[in-house]
């Protein structure tokens, strides 16, 4: 992706901070020459493993991931940014991890943090919904070991659905210690507690920008989704259609077809089903029109 589709696909995303952080593994032997490469292109920090919020890049390692003596295990972290700056520092950093031989196994994942600091209650339980009426499509966009409660550091939400919210109207745990028990689900609200985002946690480790890219601005866009209520009686006969109409990336036409609301997002429309062909979904994936709605 060059830049001009960078700008072209932020735009039409909401400016609210986002944060990623990428599970990864790079050649041990290679390490130390990565990281002055990726000091090179972003403000990266070495850090002791810890969850402050900072305004640069961090690498830390992370006890939860596995891998041989070949390997070395680390979390990069990125401070909160605007989507595009975002963009474009990520790409940087994944070029570099490509460049070095840098990769994800099944131990690792790929989380992004949407600001919540303006979140009511309310709106918190309406994400939940949204998110446990997502689950199937969302499944259909990862490897099998992080779809339904396959991985238990993103466990589906099914669940806990109405275990977070007190009968005071107040979020469970505390800003202190967070609720750990909470934490290792596909949208965990615990992040809210000590950092005041929504994570969503269920996407492989990957070290390919166009699907950081793709996650990032999806998962934003089922966040901001919240801001509306989502009816419990909605009935998703194909999940992943009702999902792109509930966030407003496509209308539906007489024939059921998807119409994308814009040309930027047709683009990322065929990007969640080609991710869907990849995986097996191609009869679940849905039907795209080939031309955009009229302005």
């Amino acid at each position: 992706m060059n830049t001009e589709k960078l700008a072209q696909i932020a735009s039409v995303m909401k400016q609210r901070l986002i944060g990623i952080e990428l599970e990864l593994i790079v050649p041990a032997p290679e390490y130390r020459e990565f990281l002055t490469a990726a000091q090179a292109v972003i403000d990266l920090r070495v850090e002791r493993y810890n969850h402050t919020r900072r305004t640069w890049w961090k690498t830390q390692d992370d006890v939860s991931l596995r891998a041989s003596s070949a390997w070395r295990v680390v979390e990069i972290v990125s401070p909160p940014l605007m989507p595009l700056e975002l963009f474009k520092q990520a790409k940087a950093l994944c070029e570099v991890l490509e460049r070095f031989g840098a990769s994800a196994n099944k131990s690792c994942g790929f989380h992004v943090h949407h600001d919540a600091v303006k979140f009511t209650t309310k709106r918190l339980q309406y994400t939940m919904n949204l998110a446990i009426k997502s689950e199937k499509a969302l499944d259909c966009l990862v490897p099998a070991s992080r779809r339904g409660n396959a991985n238990h550091m993103c466990k589906s939400n099914v669940d806990i659905a109405n275990t977070w919210i007190t009968e005071g109207g107040r979020v469970r745990g505390d800003r202190e210690r967070g609720e750990e028990r909470f934490r290792y689900y596909k949208l965990n609200l615990a992040a809210y507690i000590r950092h005041e985002t929504i994570e969503w946690r269920q996407h492989s480790g990957t070290v390919e920008f166009e699907k950081i890219v793709l996650w990032v601005a999806l998962t934003q866009a089922l966040t901001v989704r919240s801001l509306l209520k989502v009816p419990q009686n909605l009935e998703y006969k194909n999940p992943m259609h009702n999902v792109l109409i509930q966030i407003k990336w496509a209308t539906c036409n007489r024939d059921g077809a998807l119409i994308p609301v814009s040309e930027v997002h047709a683009d990322l429309c065929k990007r969640v089903v080609d991710r869907m062909t990849h995986f097996g979904f191609a009869e679940e994936a849905p039907r795209l029109a080939p031309h955009v709605a009229e302005a």
